[in-house]
C-alpha cells in the first residue's frame, strides 16, 4: 500500500508540473506601450503617449516602477500613467536629455 501511494503522489505531482509548464508556454508577450528607449510626450504629470523620437517629445523612457523613488539615477523626470492606461498609476521614469 505504501509503494502504491508514493506512485500515485508522484504521478499527481508530475501532472501538475506538466500542466504548469504548458500554461507558462502560452503566456502572451507583454503589450506594455511604455518600453525603455522609447520617446514619450506628456500632459501635465501624466504620460500622453509614445511618439517617434524625431517628433517633439519630453524625453526617453529609462525605466518604469511603482514609485518615483525607484527610478534609475539616469531619470531626471517621472510621469504617471493615466487611469485609462494599461498600468494605471505606474511611474514612467524619463531622461529629458535623450
Amino acid at each position: 500500500m505504501g509503494k502504491f501511494f508514493r506512485v500515485i503522489v508522484a504521478l499527481v505531482f508530475l501532472t501538475i508540473v506538466v500542466v504548469g509548464i504548458g500554461h507558462a508556454a502560452h503566456i502572451l508577450p507583454s503589450s506594455d506601450p511604455f518600453v525603455v528607449g522609447q520617446c514619450v510626450a506628456t500632459m501635465g504629470t501624466h504620460v500622453d503617449g509614445v511618439v517617434n523620437c524625431t517628433e517633439q517629445h519630453q524625453g526617453t523612457i529609462v525605466g518604469t516602477t511603482a514609485h518615483k523613488y525607484d527610478c534609475p539615477f539616469s531619470a531626471d523626470q517621472y510621469f504617471i500613467e493615466k487611469p485609462s492606461d494599461a498600468y494605471p498609476r505606474r511611474v514612467v521614469c524619463v531622461n529629458s536629455n535623450r
